[in-house]
C-alpha cells in the first residue's frame, strides 16, 4: 500500500528517494517481494507475478494523475528487483 501512495501523490512533494528513479522502482519492488516470499513462501511465484501486475496497476493509474506518468521503462525496473528477490531465493 505505502508504495502505490508514493507512487501516486503529487510528483513535487519530497519523498524518499535513491537519487535514481529507476533504483527507486527496483528496491522498491525488491523489498516488496522480499516481505511477500518470505510471508508466503509456497506461493513465492505467485506473490512475484501478483507484485508484477501491481507495479503494472501503478503505472496506469499514473496516467489519470496531473504530475505523474505511467512508463513502461518504470514497470521494467519493478520487475527487476522482483527478478533479484527470485534469483536470491533460488540459490538458497
Amino acid at each position: 500500500m505505502a508504495v502505490g501512495i508514493l507512487a501516486l501523490v503529487p510528483a513535487d512533494l519530497p519523498l524518499p528517494s535513491t537519487g535514481w528513479d529507476k533504483a527507486n522502482h527496483g528496491f522498491a519492488f525488491a523489498v516488496l517481494g522480499l516481505l511477500g516470499a518470505r510471508c508466503w513462501p509456497k506461493q513465492g511465484v505467485r506473490v512475484l507475478l501478483l507484485l508484477a501486475a501491481y507495479g503494472a496497476a501503478i503505472e496506469v493509474a499514473q496516467t489519470f494523475t496531473e504530475t505523474r506518468m505511467g512508463e513502461v521503462a518504470d514497470w521494467i525496473a519493478d520487475v527487476s528487483g522482483l527478478v533479484l528477490v527470485a534469483a536470491f531465493f533460488r540459490r538458497k
